[in-house]
């Protein structure tokens, strides 16, 4: 015989039930389309689909309504609500103490969505402390998204105890311990220092100066380079050293 009469618990479950199921506060994300920000103005954003359907239950038979050739639901039957893009959703890099890495995202690319407890917008426009325009709290609109990877097929392979940035496969800066490589994990060749090629230079270039050969005719050598006139040529370290690369 059926039940005529529902318990206060099950009344408190069935409406915690409901309200969780209206909170949001994260989830992977794939990169649609990108915006970059504005130095000053606005932030970079991005065009994300959550990559996680929302689930829900069937308490009508029939309700909601499936696509024409579908079966229709029955009381209790788990169902698969996916999410609408959601458009010019900030995208947040490190940053910090006036330092800050950034690049381009691209369609593809996976973020984690962080839905932020209250509306900040009055906040991100001003950068203070502010009221929320909005006082719903954990509603799912108002998302922040955080460049990053978990997925199994995105996985990057071991970073043999240095701090990669870079292309994994291809172009790296890696910083380990014992050394700062420039190009790949591996490279060939070593950077040269400014100072020393400088110094090495200048040894050639004195060497060269006081030169002598045998003259044609005569058996008094002559110098290919007047070093008492002219000396050696000056080695500048300016024409030898990078102005952006610097080592130690």
């Amino acid at each position: 015989m059926p039940r005529s009469l529902i318990t206060d618990g099950e009344v408190h479950d069935t409406a915690d039930f409901a309200e969780n199921a209206r909170r949001y506060f994260r989830m992977p994300g794939i990169v649609m389309a990108f915006y970059p920000g504005v130095q000053g103005k606005s932030a970079p954003c991005v065009d994300v689909q959550p990559a996680v359907h929302d689930v829900r239950f069937c308490n009508d038979p029939g309700v909601p309504a499936q696509p024409e050739g579908m079966t229709p639901l029955v009381e209790g039957q788990r169902y698969s609500e996916p999410w609408q893009v959601l458009h010019r959703i900030p995208v947040r890099y490190p940053s910090g103490g006036g330092l800050v890495i950034w690049w381009d995202l691209k369609p593809g690319d996976r973020v984690e969505l962080e839905a932020l407890d209250l509306d900040p917008s009055t906040f991100r426009a001003t950068g203070q402390p502010s009221d929320p325009p909005l006082t719903r709290r954990n509603s799912g609109t108002h998302w922040t998204a955080v460049p990053g990877d978990t997925t199994d097929p995105g996985a990057v392979g071991p970073a043999g105890g240095a701090i990669c940035v870079g292309t994994p496969g291809g172009v790296l800066v890696t910083v380990s311990p014992s050394a700062v490589n420039l190009g790949s994990s591996a490279p060939t060749d070593a950077v040269a220092l400014a100072s020393l090629v400088a110094d090495e230079l200048t040894k050639v270039a004195t060497a060269l100066a006081t030169l002598s050969c045998p003259n044609t005719g005569t058996s008094t050598p002559v110098p290919v380079v007047a070093a008492t006139a002219y000396g050696p040529p000056p080695i500048l370290r300016g024409a030898v050293a990078s102005k952006i690369v610097k080592a130690v």
